[in-house]
């Protein structure tokens, strides 16, 4: 389906991480091919830091992002979710660990 940006939209996952990768996803929605920025929705881990990051691309435009300040533990389900506003301008993301 279509990658639509610029409207307001929450994406969430379970997730449990078993080692942290270059830019690992849990979820991308995109209208481009690999590696490729054009409409792109990219919920998943930054770099290999194990943050989760939440970014939004439009072209070659990053229209809005939030990184975590804490990586996800390992071997561990974690519930984790973002809500990025109608501009795509911000971003925050909560998480939620597994008990």
């Amino acid at each position: 389906f279509p990658v639509t940006i610029g409207v307001a939209f929450t994406i969430d996952a379970w997730v449990n991480v078993t080692q942290y990768g270059n830019w690992s996803r849990f979820i991308e929605l995109a209208n481009s091919g690999v590696n490729a920025r054009n409409n792109n929705i990219i919920f998943g881990l930054f770099d290999i830091t194990g943050k989760p990051i939440i970014e939004v691309d439009s072209g070659a435009n990053q229209l809005g992002s939030a990184i975590s300040s804490d990586p996800l533990p390992l071997n561990e389900w974690h519930h984790v979710a973002a809500v990025v506003n109608n501009a795509c301008k911000t971003a925050q993301q909560t998480r939620y660990k597994s008990t």
